[in-house]
């Protein structure tokens, strides 16, 4: 038992991002009760007599009790080492050399090395199903989380793989579970500066687990978010959802007609995130003149209740010229923005990553062929927090 603990280890901390450091002392008392109380006690139960069935129970209900005063003590909260697949295989090999000792402290440092910066900006764009999900992250190092996803440590488990342990910011686009499900996870286990947000409405467990871990939750408001402007009500929250251009990427959440119809200074981007998954109440011919995308992204999950996308929608794009992509079909998506254009690849479990595709052209230019990459102006110096979240809408 402890050789099979110990030799699945590294393969389990990548796989699970989580350790329960106490589980090898569990085993050693738990199985030796198990074979010699429990296991006898639940054979006799079954194909004994019923004397020796009603004492056999009482005896395994006892030891039951037995072993669950002995592993209450041994019953603490995982690690969570954030361990990538370098850190899995040197793990591995520290184990085949363990008389070696010292291996053991390049393993572990290489275990728990963070993940490197990219070269150049950079949104992928996970693959987390019905949801919506996306990692912006900056050549200068800043890394934003763009919504969570449905309820599940998906998200947080690709950050720890990819050795992410913090974030600078996460931005609530609005309160739907399939943007916030996946977010709580992320604040527990990982490092967030601070929580963004515009609407408050459906976002009470995000701003209970954000308080709960210290977090702050500011109001959304760098030069970077486009909609909803201060006060904006509208009967569809969809409609508030937070509308973010990041460098060459523009990030629409759940919002459909009527906030493009607001947006008509939205400014032109490479990479359009289609509005509520592919929806036909978003996208209309009007937007996408107005952004003229060179790629569009719906983040849809696999013959999802809603059939997202809407065949209208992908005509609409594909009249337009405008190159899709789907995270039902090519799995996660990343764009990187280098000087000569987009670098696009993707990744589904079992197969790995894609060859990259190119898409030639000014990864930065707007509608007046500006080239300013607007994650800076998102977060300024990225040291400083936000404003608080005024009281009108404060938890």
């Amino acid at each position: 038992t402890a050789g099979c603990t110990i030799g699945t280890l590294p393969a389990a901390a990548w796989w699970f991002q989580e350790f329960a450091p106490l589980s090898l002392p569990a085993n050693l008392v738990a199985l030796p009760l198990s074979s010699v109380i429990l296991v006898p006690c639940s054979a006799a139960a079954t194909f004994g007599p019923p004397g020796a069935a009603a004492t056999a129970g009482w005896i395994g209900t006892w030891g039951s009790e037995l072993l669950l005063f002995l592993l209450r003590p041994l019953a603490i909260e995982p690690w969570h080492p954030a361990v990538g697949p370098a850190g899995a295989l040197s793990l591995t090999v520290a184990l085949l050399f363990r008389p070696r000792l010292p291996i053991w402290g390049i393993a572990l440092a290489v275990a728990t090395w963070p993940a490197p910066r990219p070269a150049v900006d950079t949104a992928t764009f996970l693959a987390v199903g019905q949801g919506d999900a996306t990692l912006l992250e900056g050549a200068d190092g800043t890394r934003i989380l763009v919504d969570g996803g449905p309820p599940g440590e998906g998200v947080v488990r690709w950050l720890r793989r990819r050795g992410i342990r913090r974030l600078d910011a996460v931005i609530v686009t609005h309160g739907h579970l399939d943007h916030t499900g996946g977010i709580l996870p992320v604040l527990a286990q990982l490092d967030v500066r601070r929580v963004e947000i515009r609407d408050v409405h459906g976002t009470e467990a995000v701003r209970a687990a954000a308080a709960a871990r210290g977090i702050g939750v500011t109001w959304a408001d760098e030069p970077g978010i486009l909609h909803p402007p201060p006060a904006f009500e509208a009967e569809d929250v969809n409609e508030r959802s937070i509308v973010l251009r990041w460098g060459p990427v523009l990030l629409t959440g759940d919002a459909g007609f009527v906030a493009e119809d607001l947006l008509r200074d939205a400014p032109g981007s490479p990479v359009l995130k289609v509005g509520h998954h592919g929806s036909r109440t978003a996208t209309g011919e009007a937007w996408i003149a107005r952004v003229r995308p060179r790629l569009a992204i719906f983040s849809v999950g696999s013959d999802n209740p809603f059939g997202h996308p809407h065949p209208s929608v992908t005509a609409r794009l594909s009249a337009a010229g405008v190159a899709i992509r789907r995270t039902d079909v090519a799995g996660t998506i990343e764009v990187a923005a280098a000087a000569d254009g987009l670098h696009v690849r993707m990744f589904r479990a079992g197969s790995g990553w894609s060859p990259t595709e190119w898409f030639p052209g000014d990864p930065q230019a707007d509608d007046d062929g500006a080239q300013e990459s607007d994650q800076r102006e998102l977060l300024g110096s990225g040291e400083q927090p936000g404003d608080p979240v005024p009281a009108g809408i404060s938890p």
